[in-house]
C-alpha cells in the first residue's frame, strides 16, 4: 500500500504543535483523539471542579499506542506568511486530498486559490521528516501533514497482536 496522507492540521508553531501530537495526550489534539476513536478505544469526557471539561481516553494506556502511532509516521511542512493564511490553507488541502484522519472541514478563502494549489503542491512534494527530526523543525506558523502505512485501526491490530 504504502505510505499515505493521514492528516492535515495548521499551526502559529509547527513544531511545538507537531511534538504535542506526538507526546500529547487526547485532550491537547484532535489528532490524538481521532487516532483513538479509529483504534476502538473509548473517549471519556468529565466535568473538573472548576466547571471546564476533561477528556481521556480508556484505557489510559491507549495513549502510548497512539503515542507510537504517530511517532511511527512521516511528517511533511509547508512554511506559511502569517497565522491566518496556514489556517484558511489547510482548510484547502483538507479539501482537496480529504484525509481520513480529519473529520472536519470548512471553507476556504477562494480567492486565495491559486497560492494555495502552489502551497500544496509544494507540500506533498516536500521531504519526509521522521519522528526523530520533527525537533529540527521551524518554530513559524504554516501547515502540517501526518503521513504513515498503516491506519490506526491496522497498526492497533498490529501491535496488540504483538505484545
Amino acid at each position: 500500500m504504502g505510505i499515505v496522507l493521514q492528516y492535515i492540521g495548521d499551526s502559529k508553531r509547527i513544531k511545538s504543535r507537531i511534538r504535542q501530537h506526538c507526546t500529547g495526550n487526547v485532550e491537547s489534539s484532535a489528532l490524538r483523539k481521532t487516532i483513538a476513536e479509529k483504534m476502538g478505544f473509548e473517549i471519556h469526557t468529565t466535568k473538573r471542579p472548576s466547571g471546564s471539561r476533561k477528556t481521556s481516553v480508556h484505557p489510559l494506556s491507549a495513549e502510548k499506542l497512539i503515542s507510537e502511532y504517530i511517532q511511527s509516521g512521516t511528517w511533511k511542512i509547508i512554511p506559511c506568511r502569517t497565522a491566518e493564511e496556514a489556517k484558511d490553507f489547510q482548510w484547502y488541502g483538507i479539501d482537496k486530498k480529504r484525509p481520513p484522519l480529519n473529520k472536519y472541514m470548512q471553507f476556504w478563502d477562494e480567492n486565495n486559490e491559486s497560492r494555495y494549489q502552489i502551497l500544496l503542491d509544494e507540500l506533498l512534494d516536500s521531504d519526509f521528516i521522521e519522528f526523530e527530526s520533527t525537533l529540527d523543525i521551524s518554530t513559524e506558523p504554516g501547515v502540517y501533514s501526518l503521513w504513515h502505512e498503516n491506519t490506526p485501526s491496522d497498526f492497533a491490530e498490529i501491535r496488540i497482536g504483538y505484545d
